[in-house]
């Protein structure tokens, strides 16, 4: 019964921690193709959410 429930809650964890990464990777995403367009506005706060949700260098670069 215990390893049930610690499977469980383990499985839930690890979903949690991907869709975050899932989201920062694709807002990351997002926003660099925005800075190559010269859109900075909308790069900024994409990256700025990428930040939010998993802090990279690459990410603190392309905002700077």
């Amino acid at each position: 019964m215990k390893k049930t429930i610690l499977f469980s809650l383990a499985l839930f964890w690890f979903a949690f921690a991907y869709s975050q990464n899932y989201n920062s990777a694709k807002n990351y995403q997002k926003g660099s193709k925005a800075l190559e367009k010269k859109q900075y506005q909308q790069a900024i706060s994409l990256l700025t959410l990428s930040i939010n949700e998993n802090p990279t260098a690459n990410a603190y670069f392309n905002r700077a």
